[in-house]
């Protein structure tokens, strides 16, 4: 039962992309959620542009002061346990940070949103 629980629900972090000062990372969910996480970490003063890959991000920073989201020509600055959203019809959106930070992004799971 115990490899069970390990293996089904205790997420295992896996990094997916990296850059200079970031990193990114997917937290996997259970099979059957209908949603996916991914943690972003900043290392150091850095900027990364991600795609929504045409499903809305529901970001929170989780870590750090502040962070700048720039998504659609608008440029917004979000504080320490704030959540913002970026519509999937923006298509990619960077985050700039002058300092070590973490970002949580949840979205749906590819295939599995409304029929």
């Amino acid at each position: 039962m115990r490899c069970r629980i390990r293996r089904e629900f205790i997420s295992q972090p896996s990094e997916i992309a990296s850059g200079e000062s970031w990193r990114l990372l997917h937290l996997p969910t259970h099979e059957e959620h209908f949603y996916d996480v991914h943690r972003l970490e900043f290392t150091g003063a850095g900027s990364v542009e991600l795609p929504t890959d045409d499903s809305c991000q529901v970001l929170s920073l989780v870590e750090g002061d502040e962070v700048v989201v720039e998504a659609g020509g608008m440029s917004r600055a979000v504080r320490y346990a704030e959540t913002f959203v970026v519509p999937a019809a923006a298509g990619s959106f960077t985050l700039h940070s002058a300092q070590p930070a973490k970002v949580l992004t949840a979205f749906i799971k590819k295939g599995r949103g409304p029929e």
